[in-house]
């Protein structure tokens, strides 16, 4: 077991070394988040905090005199709604909303600066799970965005816990042009009493049950985490990092409120707009060169639709690095891109810790190869629980440190209060220092996306239907989920008819599990597979199935199950006799209602806006191109992969569809051409005034 260090550690990158603009604020001091972007407004005013591309190409920067005039907006507009209660008493507000960053971001600081408690609520949840983290907070206000989506879940939220008796109330919530504007602050707003000790905010994680999992963050853990960076490798004041994809529900989008007091770094995000810009590979990309972003952080599976395109490559080797983080990255994309020269870090951290990683880098002390190892920062107290029989792999727990708390405890280690993770590493063949995710104790499930998915209660839904004998999901580092079953009654799966009947006598308990499931972690019908009575599960003593053997025994099986997915559409809806612009339309309209299960959705409508998803905007393509393969002489490998993103609308959808089967066609080189000479163009218009980056070329082998 090795010992956490007592000793505070040596920095290694002070931060603002040199700047003109921004000052660096007391080192791990007392001054909490509100108190810092104060701190700023009157130390470093014309410093940069947040900054966006226009649509015009130009670049908006907000200063820490914009933003904090901003925050006692945001001030302003919540004590207008929010009933004032004393300082001494904990009051947590929910936010529930599809907003850009900068109104999100001013709105939770402005809530802390009154003394309240935000809790941004993943706008990924059903209102079964918005119900469960109101009750177990004492929710009784949510502000949420004026989209229809989240209106309809914050009240369906309302009506079932009215049912109960328990009352909350929605706010609708502010928009850019009320918090950034030329009117002055009004008088009277003023800073509530903060303490260290008491609630800044609370973040959900996914926990160990089927809902989330709220995780309160004091004052003086939420403001440590802004100097974490001092334990990295590079001065980032000043320098661009692109967390356009970062929600702030996520503990992933809370880092960048901390690390812009802390560390001066800037933070570049989606211009506001409304409805708010929606990250997709494409839009995410385009957006952190025309931002001139330095670093960029996102989920892998931004990563893994960027290295299918070569035409991505230069845009992707201007980053000085790329993190990903929440999840792991297709091993084979991620030495393809290094091999190419893209600099990528494996980020880690938990909402119950914080930010973990060491995050900027040097890359010329580092092995690029090593892009899927772990390096954690030197401030934190771990401890390694080596595990028996496993060299090498151990569960990481984390104690307290002279500069870092855990967020919360739910262990003792060695007579000390600590944090359990769970999560079982692998240690770097030759440095220790480095090790890598194999996985989760818990058995959670880390889809591409980063989002997790806990089986157990779904699978023990679908295990209550007669016709089961038992059930295991999959999907570690896929986009989507599925679940092997295995019949009371069994039968070769390669019998297509039996299969299907099977999925089709068993889909009412799928339902049930969808229905208790948060969005993400549904199952589709065709992610449904059977085992084979040759190779039945293998159980424990307690009678359950042995899960990470019975996964390995069938991984050919389960890889089969997403190559068909690939090929096939989800829903049943039929396909004109002949393709017309009225046809086309009705179809693509039933087609993304079906998917959706929004049925009231409008041709104008945005699917994203909508709440949809990218797994659902797989079943869109996926349904459509098995439309155009079975009715069409077209060949659909020259459609580009990404057109149910560039047409985000029924209306739209079915223009392009229609301008496919006319004859319009694809010209996939004139394309491709097209697109790299708009990455070149881009690259010499936004990269003129870059810096050259500061290292030499690593050797093989070097650590």
């Amino acid at each position: 077991m090795s010992s956490a260090t007592s000793a505070q550690p040596a920095v290694t990158a002070p931060q603002g070394v040199g700047s003109k603009t921004w000052t660096a604020p007391p080192f791990f001091g007392d001054l909490t988040i509100p108190e810092l972007y104060a701190f700023h407004a009157e130390k470093s005013p014309n410093h940069p905090v947040i900054a966006f591309d226009e649509e015009d190409g130009s670049i908006t920067t907000l200063t820490y005199t914009d933003v904090f005039r901003g925050i006692r907006k945001a001030a302003h507009f919540v004590s207008g709604v929010v009933p004032h209660q004393p300082a001494t008493e904990r009051h947590v507000v929910g936010i529930l909303a599809i907003a850009d960053s900068t109104t999100y971001l001013t709105l939770i600081v402005g809530m802390m600066y009154l003394g309240l408690t935000p809790f941004p609520l993943s706008t990924r949840n059903s209102a079964a799970a918005v119900v469960h983290l109101v009750r177990s907070t004492g929710i009784h206000e949510i502000l949420v965005s004026s989209d229809a989506g989240m209106q309809r879940v914050a009240q369906e939220a309302k009506e079932d816990l009215e049912k109960d008796g328990y009352h909350v109330q929605l706010l609708l919530m502010p928009e850019f042009g009320e918090l950034y504007n030329e009117d002055t602050v009004p008088a009277g707003v003023k800073m509530g009493t903060l303490s260290g000790d008491n609630q800044a905010l609370i973040i959900h994680s996914s926990g160990s049950t089927s809902f989330p999992k709220p995780i309160p963050i004091t004052h003086r853990n939420f403001a440590r985490w802004a100097f974490g960076p001092y334990f990295g490798d590079i001065d980032i004041c000043g320098l661009h990092a692109s967390l356009h994809a970062l929600p702030l529900f996520h503990v992933m989008g809370s880092f960048p409120i901390t690390w812009a007091v802390g560390t001066g770094v800037v933070i570049n995000v989606f211009r506001p707009a409304s409805p708010p810009i929606v990250p997709t590979p494409d839009s995410l990309l385009n957006a952190a060169i025309a931002s001139k972003s330095d670093f960029m952080v996102c989920v892998p599976a931004f990563i893994e639709a960027w290295a299918r395109d070569p035409a991505n490559i230069p845009a992707l080797k201007s980053f000085r690095n790329i993190m990903y983080a929440g999840a792991p990255l297709n091993k084979q994309v991620g030495d393809h891109l290094v091999s190419e020269g893209v600099r990528i870090i494996t980020g880690y951290g938990l909402t119950e810790t914080g930010a973990s990683t060491k995050h900027f880098r040097d890359f010329s002390k580092t092995d690029p190869r090593d892009w899927d190892y772990v390096t954690l920062s030197s401030h934190l107290g771990i401890e390694r629980v080596y595990q028996e029989g496993q060299p090498g792999v151990f569960e990481l727990v984390f104690v307290e440190s002279p500069l870092a708390t855990p967020n919360v405890f739910n262990s003792t280690l060695n007579g000390r209060p600590a944090y359990s993770t769970s999560d079982l590493m692998q240690e770097h063949p030759t440095n220790p220092a480095y090790f890598k995710v194999l996985g989760r104790a818990d058995d959670q499930i880390i889809l591409s996306t980063g989002e997790k998915t806990n089986p157990v209660p779904l699978e023990t839904i679908i295990s209550q239907d007669p016709n089961v004998q038992a059930a295991l999901m999959f999907g570690r580092g896929r986009f989507q989920n599925g679940v092997i079953v295995q019949p009371k009654e069994p039968f070769d799966p390669a019998d297509e008819a039996k299969l299907e009947a099977f999925r089709n006598k068993i889909w009412p308990a799928v339902e049930r599990a969808n229905k208790f499931a948060p969005s993400h972690s549904r199952i589709f019908k065709e992610m449904i597979t059977v085992t084979n009575p040759s190779k039945p599960f293998q159980y424990t003593a307690k009678g359950t199935p042995r899960r990470h053997v019975c996964l390995k025994d069938y991984a050919d099986e389960i890889e089969e199950v997403y190559r068909k997915v690939e090929e096939s559409s989800q829903v049943n809806v039929a396909t004109p006799g002949t393709w017309t612009d009225e046809t086309a339309r009705v179809y693509v309209r039933e087609v993304v209602r079906s998917v959706l299960k929004a049925p009231q959705i409008r041709d104008e409508d945005d699917f994203f806006q909508q709440g949809g998803d990218s797994l659902q905007a797989t079943y869109i393509r996926n349904t459509i191109l098995s439309a155009l393969r079975t009715t069409t002489k077209i060949s659909v490998h020259d459609i580009p992969s990404n057109f149910v993103y560039t047409n985000p609308t029924i209306a739209a959808l079915a223009n392009f569809l229609q301008g496919i089967i006319s004859g319009k066609g694809v010209d996939k080189d004139a394309e491709r051409a097209a697109r790299i000479a708009q990455m070149e163009n881009m690259l010499n218009k936004y990269s003129a005034e870059f810096k050259k980056p500061q290292w030499t070329s690593s050797q093989a082998g070097s650590t």
